[in-house]
């Protein structure tokens, strides 16, 4: 039920859903009231072209972007840790894997990143993400399997359970308290990490994030900065949905006060 709320509601809020609902409502008062509808439409169109450009993409991913990438070369591992990854999503029935799902784009850069991770810490790792569709593998083993296989890095737990982040770190936090660890390097997306963190706080767990995959390097202001583009728009949403979903979990009971009444 959770997931299918978000899911409206990032339909009817987040780009392009949003800009093309006000410049269809433009076009149709300009027939009406002529100029209210042509600052509809004007303002949809200005909103397309800024969420579509890299220099607001990169504006906007620096509310999310503040944890730094980890420095190995000062790597010195907390006592009782893990790694845990993030599962970033799956692509259903690839006709190259025989029509077997496999990892999406997000979650084989966050398992590349995790196998590194733990390859030259020597620190456990589990994956985290469970089963969005009935009959299908759970992602933790989709991404357990490449990390195994591909990366030659051993995987400790799958975590099969969990539907959304919040879920991964209530079911990873019970897995990992069987082992007595109760630190955890977080690996996902720099754009996701503030959300995951405080989801994993949340159950009690220590936090030392490990991001990748920046959206907030430094830009060098040239003409394609402010040229409209498709994944500088897909940046945006993606932006826009880690707040919902961080304003949305902060409705939620924090699990440390359950746990203190």
């Amino acid at each position: 039920m959770e997931k299918a709320i978000t899911a409206v509601i990032e339909q009817l809020i987040l780009p392009p859903g949003i800009l093309i609902f006000i410049c269809l409502l433009g076009l149709f008062l300009v027939f009406r009231d002529r100029a209210s509808g042509k600052w509809l439409l004007s303002l949809g169109l200005v909103g397309f072209y800024l969420l579509s450009t890299p220099l607001v993409a990169h504006l906007l991913s620096r509310t999310l972007e503040y944890h730094p990438a980890i420095n190995l070369s000062q790597f010195k591992p907390a006592p009782h840790s893990a790694i845990v990854v993030l599962g970033g999503g799956r692509d259903r029935a690839a006709p190259e894997y025989g029509g077997q799902d496999t990892v999406s784009v997000y979650s084989l850069v966050r398992s590349r990143y995790g196998a590194h991770l733990a390859r030259e810490t020597g620190l456990p790792l589990l994956t985290t993400g469970g089963v969005v569709f009935e009959g299908t593998a759970a992602e933790s083993f989709l991404m357990q399997q490449l990390i195994e296989e591909e990366f030659g890095v051993q995987v400790r737990w799958a975590e099969t359970v969990s539907r959304t982040t919040w879920d991964n770190a209530k079911y990873s936090a019970d897995l990992l308290s069987l082992a007595e660890i109760d630190h955890v390097y977080l690996v996902t997306h720099a754009w996701h990490m503030q959300r995951s963190v405080y989801a994993f706080e949340q159950h009690g767990l220590k936090v030392t994030p490990a991001p990748m995959a920046f959206n907030s390097d430094e830009l060098n202001y040239i003409l394609r900065d402010f040229l409209p583009s498709a994944h500088a728009l897909l940046i945006n949403r993606n932006v826009g949905h880690e707040w919902i979903g961080l304003l949305w979990y902060k409705t939620k009971t924090p699990v440390n006060q359950l746990a203190g009444k």
